[in-house]
């Protein structure tokens, strides 16, 4: 009987939302087996076969996995990490679970991935390694802080410059220290957001008196990020996926993608739509577009660029010409690179590349399915990764004949009962009080049920005494009158309706205290929801909590990844 895959169960994949929850799917027990036994080389079995030119896919996996250790201690020297601090941890012996993210300011959910990497990894003996996905755009340099302002609530974006040039963000540069500091300033005046861990983080950060150019933005939130983690107990190597992709395994699997251009690009499109088609998805474009085919043209699910210039698609144009990389209206002939065999092909491509001073990156189903296939025993997603990396275990079913181990992990860690100098307690999840929906409900009951709204004291006042058993009376011949249904009846039943509503109204009108007091409750739970919307936002990033809040987070994702847990609410 075959073993059963170890990937997360799409049906379990529901955002935690409540504070405190954390999302482990499938359990962390199950996830370790990736990690320890040999069921993930039952499952991996796609690694045993060849490309198109002779070379072992396991050869690859090797070629990939060395390049990769010297990438991530290189990254660790520009960092000014020393490696021996996590002996043994970046080992080709060991196995590896892999994370990775876009370089942003994220919340604590994205983060709970990089905690269960190294609870994983602690458990089970493996390396943690955490990709820097630095070759995508970035549009917020910054990030969102609740601010008060009189008695309502906000989110302020605080920024040290506008983003959005259309340039991968492996070109970009952190801030010089002026712009830094008038950035520290700006976060200085938002009291609100203060923490322990942001103070750590704003330390790393700040840019060295004198120091010249400023450093690539990666590695800046790089050293930041770790100095945090280490804070913590997290020991996760990182590396950029841009340093990843500048392999020779890296250029053999671009050029195994165009040798099988057609073929493979079928194959990506058939399990695009096999999803949508699942998940009742309409929209072409979603979660991703088509590779499209016109004439000699074929997209492929890749980038080229040149450093510091907006990204391209990939397009390899296959004509009596030979065959060429299409970019900025240029044919770029690549017929040499694919007459040529095994490592010497994919360094001719790396070659051209060079030549016209292109790199080649990875789309998001083709990082996950190299990282998955070639480096990962284990990789870890958050639930957008997770739900879309279903296209690629399709695409790793029928071109590779297996589907390496992946899991999902997320969780709801809020800020707390924010005041001026707390920037990190946990948002409990509070005693359960009426929406605004039910109180508009129970507001137009009162409306047409006057007597609930009074209290006994009130109903006994002469006036509405009397008013109330005219509508008793009322309702009674309302209520005869419908019963027999007589329709000579019908005219009568509209005048006592008509009059019922006007004794209603009468009885508002001499005590309009309930309605008063029930609207402003209705105005006061609007602008509470509104309010917690902006306090208990999911999304702010992690280091306005407090190393105190994020110590629990950290201690919470541990136990789930020692005992098993799954899903865990949302």
């Amino acid at each position: 009987m075959p073993e059963p895959m170890i990937k997360p169960d799409p049906a379990r994949l529901v955002v935690p939302r409540r504070q405190g929850r954390v999302l482990i799917e499938p359990g962390g027990e199950v996830l370790a087996v990736a990690l320890t036994q040999k069921a993930v080389g039952k499952q991996n079995r796609a690694r045993e076969g060849a490309g198109a030119d002779g070379v072992a896919w396991e050869e690859v996996r090797a070629v990939a996995r060395a390049d990769l250790v010297r990438q991530i201690q290189a990254h660790a020297a520009d960092c000014g990490e020393a490696l021996e601090t996590w002996a043994g941890l970046v080992a080709l012996d060991r196995p590896w679970v892999i994370t990775g993210h876009q370089v942003e300011f994220y919340h604590a959910g994205v983060w709970a991935k990089v905690i269960a990497a190294d609870a994983l990894a602690r458990a089970t003996g493996a390396c943690a390694i955490d990709l820097l996905v630095d070759h995508d755009e970035l549009d917020h340099l910054g990030f969102d802080v609740p601010v008060q302002e009189s008695d309502h609530w906000r989110r302020r974006s605080v920024t040290w410059a506008t983003a959005g040039t259309g340039a991968a963000m492996e070109s970009l540069l952190a801030p010089g220290l002026p712009v830094f500091e008038e950035w520290d300033a700006e976060l200085a005046r938002s009291p609100l957001a203060h923490s322990d861990a942001l103070a750590l983080v704003l330390a790393a950060l700040r840019p060295r008196e004198g120091g010249g150019r400023p450093e690539p933005y990666a590695l800046w939130m790089s050293r930041a990020r770790q100095r945090l983690e280490a804070a913590l107990g997290i020991a996760v190597h990182h590396v950029r996926t841009s340093a990843m992709c500048e392999s020779r395994a890296w250029h053999w699997f671009g050029l195994e993608w165009i040798r099988h251009g057609r073929e493979w690009s079928d194959c990506y499109n058939r399990q695009l739509a096999a999803y949508r088609k699942r998940a009742g998805i309409h929209n072409p474009s979603q979660p991703m577009p088509d590779l499209q085919r016109t004439g000699e043209d074929q997209e492929l699910p890749f980038w080229v660029y040149k450093l510091g210039e907006p990204r391209h698609r990939l397009t390899v144009r296959t004509s009596a010409r030979g065959d060429a990389l299409v970019y900025d209206e240029r044919e770029i002939p690549i017929h040499g690179a694919l007459a040529a065999q095994g490592w010497a092909a994919a360094d001719q491509l790396r070659e051209i590349l060079v030549r016209e001073q292109l790199v080649l990156r990875p789309r998001a189903l083709t990082l996950t399915l190299f990282v998955r296939l070639f480096l990962a025993d284990l990789f870890l997603h958050g639930i957008g990764g997770a739900l879309y990396d279903q296209i690629t275990d399709g695409i790793l079913q029928e071109i590779w004949g297996g589907v390496p181990a992946y899991g999902c992990v997320s969780a709801a860690w809020l800020l707390g009962e924010i005041s001026a100098g707390n920037g990190g307690g946990t948002a409990g999840d509070g005693a359960e009080q009426a929406t605004p929906t039910e109180l508009a409900h129970l507001r137009h009951h009162w409306v047409h049920n006057p007597q609930l709204a009074l209290d006994v004291f009130t109903a006994r006042q002469p006036a509405l005494a009397d008013l109330l058993a005219q509508r008793t009376a009322l309702v009674e011949r309302l209520t005869t009158a419908v019963r027999n249904a007589r329709s000579e009846e019908r005219l009568q039943r509209r005048e006592w309706f008509d009059r019922l509503g006007q004794v209603n109204a009468a009885v508002h009108a001499r005590y309009p205290t309930a309605l008063t007091r029930l609207d402003a409750q209705i105005a006061a739970a609007r602008r509470q929801v509104e309010d917690n919307k902006v306090r208990y936002w999911r999304e702010y990033y992690v280091g306005i909590h407090s190393l105190e809040s994020l110590g629990r987070l950290v201690a919470t994702i541990r136990k789930g990844c020692a005992a098993g847990e799954s899903a865990q609410g949302g």
